[in-house]
């Protein structure tokens, strides 16, 4: 694969990229950027799926209309993939074309639950994206989708998640490779569009996260302790082994889907330790709320934090327009050029990233938990 880098979709119409394998600061990285040839769809929240085997991320698939360019029309359903060159820059090629009678049976989702892990990537739920209102059962897509790395295939899967009624979208899939013979992958969070006209109505607890084991394709809903996040949306998780062989998921942000002060809360970190499904919540001022921004396992302890729109910004009516406009119109992200490292060992922010970090070691406090629950 040549050079590590971390390649970043989103709101742009160019494929972003990040080098890894030097030290940096979100002060002085340099972040490269790629040209899309035409045809390849610029999209808000997309899928992107990695197939190390091959080198080759998917894209295309999952996401909703982008908020910038001139073309306020979805595009068509396809897939692409990028082979990165390990220099920042890569190769784009459809795979799938917008012709495709593979479509005839799916719909491209906007904001569902996705992971991938091995040569598999799960879409689970998301709201249909020509859909222009609030989410309700009728536009809501119930089941997953698997798309098949190695045969590069999609099949719709009627397997119900989980804990959420009337579909989900806005929530997080997490994939743990360490647990189970194929790894597991936990659904937390999100809404599920009863009845709520978009307010908070709809959000799921994180008392209660659900578990599917891709190998038997079987959801269980797995009780959690602690100190859970409230509910919300739009918030980031990433996960890292430990050397001690447990498995922390980080837990970041988000917003109840009331912009202003009230956003203020959700500026939160909490970490899922695994077996324990035990909540710990991590000491932190808030102050900087954001929501539909990433994270990122990138090496050792650390997570990247990427972007997020402005929670705490005013705007009327609330349109999604309005909103990211008004994150930009705002004061400056805290965060130098957005981003952000995140170390799970000190429980702490940086604006320092390091290459060839050594492997991830628990911090005191979750070492303290298994000390004193195994004592």
């Amino acid at each position: 694969m040549g050079r590590p880098r971390l390649t970043l979709d989103g709101l742009a119409s160019t494929l972003l990229s990040i080098d890894l394998s030097h030290n940096w600061t979100n002060a002085t990285v340099a972040i490269q950027s790629t040209t899309k040839p035409n045809g390849a769809p610029n999209l808000n929240s997309p899928s992107l799926w990695y197939h190390e085997s091959e080198n080759l991320i998917y894209s295309g698939f999952a996401g909703w209309n982008s908020s910038f360019g001139n073309d306020p029309n979805l595009p068509p359903l396809s897939l692409w993939s990028f082979q990165p060159d390990g220099s920042g820059s890569g190769a784009w090629n459809e795979v799938i074309a917008a012709k495709s009678n593979m479509w005839s049976q799916l719909t491209r989702p906007g904001q569902p639950l996705m992971a991938f892990g091995g040569t598999n990537a799960w879409v689970l739920g998301g709201i249909t994206s020509e859909w222009g209102g609030w989410a309700s059962p009728e536009n809501l897509i119930p089941g997953m989708v698997r798309f098949d790395m190695d045969s590069r295939s999609f099949s719709n899967s009627n397997v119900q998640c989980c804990n959420a009624t009337g579909g989900i979208y806005k929530g997080a899939l997490q994939h743990v490779p360490s647990i189970g013979p194929n790894g597991i992958f936990i659904a937390m969070g999100g809404q599920n569009g009863i009845g709520n006209n978009g307010v908070t109505a709809g959000l799921i607890d994180f008392r209660t996260v659900s578990v599917f084991e891709p190998a038997k394709q079987q959801w269980w809903n797995q009780t959690t302790t602690g100190s859970e996040p409230s509910p919300r949306v739009e918030f980031c998780t990433a996960g890292i082994n430990s050397t001690n062989g447990t498995y922390e998921i980080f837990v970041y942000a988000g917003w109840g889907t009331h912009l202003g002060p009230s956003a203020v809360q959700y500026d939160t970190i909490n970490i899922l330790t695994l077996p324990a499904f035990h909540w710990i919540s991590v000491p932190y001022n808030p102050e900087n709320p954001r929501h539909a921004l990433s994270c990122n396992a990138v090496g050792g302890s650390q997570i990247l934090t990427i972007g997020g729109v402005d929670s705490n910004s005013q705007v009327e009516g609330g349109l999604v327009q309005d909103i990211i406009d008004s994150t930009f119109d705002s004061s400056p992200d805290p965060f130098a050029q957005g981003l952000a490292i995140f170390d799970l060992t000190t429980m702490a922010f940086s604006d320092q990233y390091t290459a060839g970090a050594a492997p991830y070691e628990q911090s005191d406090v979750v070492k303290q938990f298994y000390s004193l629950s195994n004592g």
